[in-house]
């Protein structure tokens, strides 16, 4: 009587080595919470720093109303004239 080997099964794992794929899932799922996912975050605005001028001529006249005006990082120039009497 004839023997008749059974039939291979070809083995139909994944070409990823396992941690290749974790680690696809992991920068995937890093990539979904870094672009806001289920908790985004919202949207605050850049300000640009200013510079305000004081002096005669220039849109404040007093260091007070300058300061009054000033935002966190601003500067304020003051303008000033020296005048020598001889």
């Amino acid at each position: 009587m004839k023997k008749y080997s059974q039939p291979q099964i070809p083995n139909h794992r994944s070409k990823f080595p396992p941690l290749l794929g974790f680690l696809i899932v992991t920068l995937l799922v890093l990539g979904f919470f870094a672009s806001g996912g289920i908790f985004p975050t919202p949207f605050i605005e850049k300000a640009e720093a200013a510079t305000l001028t004081v002096g005669p001529g220039e849109t404040y006249t007093t260091i007070t109303a300058a300061i009054t005006a000033a935002s966190n990082g601003d500067t304020i120039y003051v303008k000033t004239e020296l005048t020598l009497k001889i």
